[in-house]
């Protein structure tokens, strides 16, 4: 009798650690399952749109058919690699702002810290915090 009450705890416990494990098994085949099916359903301007949006700012005019015509590694080895990219119509659009040739001085003179300010009139004139909130 104690042999088959032995035997009847291991198979007990047997199927109970199955059923709590089962399920963590099955779920992370799935998961895996579907990624794999779910990478081979892209087609490769899907790749192209999925690497611009990851990579950059989104595709813009132009953009799919450049990765295409050099592909999506060297399109991510140039991103990777900043140093390659021809950055000439940026330069252009940003040459006349002043604020890029301030020095720091200039740009503290010129654009002084609102909560600097606030707290220098506010510690001038000794008020306390529901004071300041009229200057905003």
């Amino acid at each position: 009798m104690k042999q088959r009450f032995s035997l009847i705890h291991k198979i007990t416990a047997f199927l109970m650690l199955t059923a709590m494990f089962s399920p963590i098994f099955t779920v992370g085949a799935t998961a895996q399952m579907m990624q794999k099916t779910s990478a081979k359903q892209l087609t490769e301007d899907q790749k192209i749109l999925h690497v611009l949006n990851r990579l950059g700012f989104g595709a813009r005019e132009g953009d799919v058919e450049r990765v295409k015509a050099i592909g999506i590694n060297k399109y991510i080895e140039q991103q990777l690699n900043a140093s390659s990219i021809n950055d000439q119509t940026a330069e252009a659009k940003v040459k006349n702002l002043d604020v890029l040739k301030m020095s720091n001085e200039e740009l503290f003179a010129k654009y002084p810290n609102q909560a600097a300010v606030l707290l220098a009139v506010a510690q001038k004139n000794n008020l306390d915090k529901g004071d300041t909130a009229q200057l905003k």
